[in-house]
């Protein structure tokens, strides 16, 4: 080791810059937890925003068959025969 080399180098042996080099990888992880933290937060509103438009729509549909049982067979029928014609095979 040169004589330059042996005062840049503490004790330790992790350079001066080293220390550096931690503070910035402490600094990049935190902004990663952050970052990460916010993408929870805003993932979980949408999952809440799209479980209650479920919800409701799951009840307006529940409103309607009660309301209208024989449309709604019907529209089962012909949304089921619509399928059926579809999706056969054809040879």
């Amino acid at each position: 080791m040169s004589k330059a080399s042996e005062t840049t180098r503490p004790s330790n042996g992790k350079s001066a810059s080293g220390h550096d080099a931690e503070g910035v990888l402490e600094a990049a992880k935190d902004q990663a937890r952050e970052t990460a933290d916010y993408a929870r937060a805003a993932a979980q509103t949408a999952v809440d925003k799209v479980s209650s438009e479920a919800d409701r729509l799951t009840a307006q549909s529940t409103d309607f068959i009660r309301a209208n049982p024989g449309l709604a067979v019907a529209g089962a029928l012909g949304l089921g025969v619509l399928l059926g014609l579809a999706l056969r095979e054809r040879y």
